[in-house]
């Protein structure tokens, strides 16, 4: 299984336009491993990421929480989206389901299952971690 991972340069970005709607880290499944600037739907035959994570802040979480979700949702239909602050340590995932967001339940160490990564996500030294079941 090829996997794209990208941690897009959001700061950078936001700062050339507030109207910058891309995600702070992403995979896309099912790639050509190649080196890349950035994701381009268009040029990678239409495909959206599979899984997206963002990292909230007090000038994001809004944002992140509302109108970025609502376009994962709605628009890149990713199947799963994830927010982490790393001031609270608030951690919450999504799964599509029938075209809505449905919240992802924590198993009892917290993690959040990812049937697009077929890992579990959780918090661990302060960080979003990836865990093998």
């Amino acid at each position: 299984m090829l996997l794209a991972i990208s941690l897009s340069t959001t700061v950078r970005a936001q700062l050339k336009s507030e109207q910058f709607r891309g995600p702070d880290f992403f995979v896309v499944l099912g790639t050509e491993r190649k080196p890349r600037k950035s994701w381009v739907v268009w040029q990678e035959d239409g495909k959206y990421p599979n899984v997206i994570v963002e990292i909230l802040s007090n000038t994001t979480a809004k944002t992140d929480r509302g109108l970025k979700k609502q376009i994962y949702q709605d628009t890149f239909r990713t199947p799963e989206y994830f927010w982490f602050e790393p001031n609270s340590f608030e951690f919450q995932g999504f799964q599509l389901v029938g075209g809505q967001y449905q919240a992802l339940q924590p198993n009892s160490q917290g993690w959040l299952w990812s049937q697009q990564l077929e890992l579990y996500l959780g918090i661990h030294a302060e960080k979003v971690t990836f865990f093998y079941p």
